[in-house]
């Protein structure tokens, strides 16, 4: 049986969720594993910058595009040099029309 309270069993089930095109039920797995780590010391919580950029993802599939952009900007938060969420940062605005920010 599957630990229900394991962020990273969490994470992973939500990145199947999110390869079978569930991107609701993906997003819900990637939330409940950021608000189990929420009680982790800080130290830690870059561990979880994963979580936070499927979370965007998720949410950029569902056209909830200021909360994906919330989620990529916490992630680079904890991971400055991870291009893949500049390049996805830069895709979510595009998708908004807001081309000065997608090229920043």
């Amino acid at each position: 049986s599957m630990c229900a309270t394991d962020p990273l069993v969490l994470n992973e089930l939500g990145v199947v969720h999110y390869k079978q095109r569930r991107y609701q039920q993906s997003a819900e797995c990637f939330r409940e594993a950021l608000n189990l780590c929420n009680n982790q010391p800080e130290r830690l919580r870059s561990a979880w910058e994963p979580a936070m950029f499927n979370l965007g993802h998720a949410y950029r599939k569902l056209g909830r595009y200021k909360e994906a952009i919330h989620q990529y900007q916490a992630a680079l938060s904890y991971a400055p040099k991870e291009a893949s969420t500049y390049a996805a940062l830069g895709l979510t605005y595009h998708l908004q029309g807001m081309l000065e920010n997608a090229i920043q």
